[in-house]
């Protein structure tokens, strides 16, 4: 497997990167249970350029260049404890002199585990997508299907105007425009402006009948809106774990540990509401 990595370095003249490089791995394969013989170990290192900018003189560290190195790590995959291998290696350069940054790129194990992530949230995601669509397909039952967030305050990010040729063309609707972030705010109005509130006062007949508009809500079932309420506590680490597969990057400890319990009360309680009016 092939990992890519980025070093930045000050380099004083006659450095050899190459040895501190494979003095770092010999010890993270070590440490974690693998035993290959010393000269297997430079072919897993492959430099791929250096680049080398201004020079810098400190006191007591005399002249040093400012120099990126950009490396593959050839792991084979017979490697014991891989993910921990390459975890103990970056650890261990970047306290090693003269390196004093490390990233790293190119990562199989961390594509490999976003895929099955992006897997789980897409039918996520398409499931709650279906009963929201449900419930408020229920709750207006008029001709405007493609503008059911039209009481919510919570609308679509797009900077553009999303119209509904553009949802009819793609077979959508404006939940496929919302974040996990704005599912947990659905079934809220926004706030009356002045005007609005005095004319909603001056057409209500009764103090009940002002009361009950004021405390209107987009769905009223008791059911429907139950689930609504539910999502507010299970969104935020599937929105977290959601951000880390689009932007590839790895989760968070808290948002891993969080994320398949949340996963797993959101699908259970999916397929309680789908039971419930099957």
């Amino acid at each position: 497997m092939t990992f890519g990595f980025l070093l930045a370095c000050w380099m004083k003249s006659g450095t050899e990167i190459v040895t501190v490089l494979r003095e770092s791995l010999g010890r993270a394969l070590e440490d974690n249970q693998n035993d290959f013989e010393d000269g297997d170990i430079p072919d897993m290192i492959q430099l791929r350029f250096q680049r080398e900018g201004e020079e810098s003189t400190e006191e007591g560290h005399g002249t040093c260049r400012h120099v990126l190195i950009d490396f593959a790590l050839e792991l084979p995959d017979e490697t014991e404890q891989m993910r921990e291998v390459v975890e103990a290696f970056a650890k261990s350069l970047a306290e090693t002199p003269p390196i004093f940054h490390v990233v790293k790129f190119e990562d199989p194990l961390l594509k490999a585990e976003l895929a099955d992530r992006a897997s789980e949230i897409f039918s996520l995601e398409m499931k709650l997508r279906r009963i929201l669509s449900i419930i408020y397909l229920q709750a207006y039952q008029d001709e405007k299907p493609f503008d059911l967030l039209r009481d919510e305050s919570e609308q679509p990010l797009s900077k553009r105007e999303l119209t509904e040729q553009q949802m009819q063309a793609a077979i959508e609707n404006q939940f496929f425009h919302l974040t996990f972030g704005q599912y947990t705010n659905l079934n809220q109005r926004p706030s009356l402006k002045q005007a609005d509130l005095l004319a909603v006062i001056r057409d209500s007949e009764s103090y009940e009948a002002l009361h009950g508009k004021l405390l209107k809500v987009p769905v009223e079932h008791e059911r429907d809106a139950e689930f609504l309420a539910t999502l507010k506590s299970l969104m935020n680490p599937i929105e977290g774990m959601r951000n880390s597969v689009a932007h590839n990057r790895r989760p968070s400890k808290k948002i891993a540990q969080n994320y398949p319990s949340a996963r797993t009360q959101l699908e259970q309680s999916m397929d309680e509401f789908l039971e419930g009016i099957a």
